[in-house]
């Protein structure tokens, strides 16, 4: 089954090239007693095939990247080595194509999913090269507040701005696809953005997560960052609330995608992102939250996208426009 999905679906040959190392190495156990050498040899052709591709995606030279860097935070930088084994398309679309089966995503999120992904990851990559993944250490549990992935991307002028956008990922972990839809739109309005990493929860609010935001918020200080537009992303915008109360002083803007926080209260500019069909974060509930914000004077822009929870890669000009559009009233 894994195999027809690689077949079938739009990944590259190193995901293919796995998959088939894979199937050797289980086919060998299967030929059977009788065939003991025959056996042997196929365990042996599929594991040094993994080995090689490994080895192969480990040291070879990547496309050169419009991406600033790819930061290990707080040891300083450097490419994390675990993102360049497998690009992030591979993973991400054979994960999407899974997810009926899994029972994670409904039949309208599945819709058109894997295409749109297909398409988004076509123009990151023609855009910026092949970027390394945070993916791949956060499948393996390899982002901690003592170390961890983070991705900057950068506006085209040269101009220093004492106002970045903090991405705060959610559900799943921090795709460099997901970070960079949300940084395209924030270079237009001449800001860069920043997206570190934690475990595939999502959540912010815990003591790692809450570590790994202090971590980030520190490296954004030592850089000169002196105000920060909070952009989070479903769960992580459900973690509003204490992200927001981390920041401090320093918070001047915050923006919700396709998510909220009940234990969020606006004190800044907000603005709320929501998808009419959203079957994770109902819009009914989300619209009456605004509404209570609204009455009592808060500053709140309020978007609707059509569309289901997966907008921003499925109705994704809409969603940037509509962050492009509010960024460009934030305080600098």
């Amino acid at each position: 089954m894994l195999v027809a999905a690689a077949c079938e679906a739009p990944v590259s040959w190193t995901l293919r090239s796995y998959v088939l190392c894979a199937a050797l190495v289980c086919l060998g156990p299967v030929v059977g007693r009788g065939r003991r050498h025959a056996s042997r040899c196929l365990v042996i052709a599929g594991g040094l095939g993994f080995v090689s591709v490994l080895a192969l995606r480990a040291t070879a030279a990547l496309p050169a990247q419009r991406t600033e860097s790819v930061i290990r935070l707080p040891a300083g930088e450097g490419e994390p080595t675990l993102g360049r084994l497998l690009p992030e398309r591979d993973g991400v679309i054979l994960g999407a194509s899974a997810l009926g089966a899994a029972g994670l995503a409904t039949e309208r999120e599945r819709d058109g999913f894997v295409e749109a992904l297909d398409r988004a990851y076509t123009l990151y990559e023609a855009r910026e090269g092949q970027v390394p993944t945070p993916l791949l250490a956060t499948v393996f549990g390899a982002q901690r507040a003592a170390s961890f992935d983070m991705l900057r991307f950068s506006p085209e002028t040269a101009a220093v701005s004492e106002t970045e956008v903090l991405f705060l990922h959610g559900a799943a972990g921090n795709w460099g696809l997901l970070c960079w839809l949300v940084a395209e739109a924030a270079r237009e309005a001449g800001l860069a953005t920043t997206c570190p990493s934690i475990g595939a929860s999502g959540d912010w609010t815990t003591p790692e997560g809450l570590a790994t935001l202090a971590a980030t918020h520190q490296w954004l200080k030592e850089r000169g960052v002196r105000r920060i537009v909070m952009l989070a992303l479903s769960q992580g915008a459900a973690s509003m609330g204490a992200a927001s109360v981390a920041l401090g002083d320093d918070l001047v803007a915050a923006g919700a995608l396709f998510g909220y926080d009940p234990a969020f209260e606006p004190r800044v500019p907000t603005l709320v992102v929501y998808a009419t069909e959203d079957e994770r974060f109902p819009s009914a509930l989300l619209n009456a939250r605004v509404d209570r914000w609204v009455r009592r004077g808060a500053d709140v822009t309020r978007v609707a996208i059509e569309g289901d929870h997966f907008a921003l890669v499925k109705a994704t000009a809409t969603t940037q426009a509509a962050i492009r559009e509010w960024l460009a009233s934030v305080p600098r």
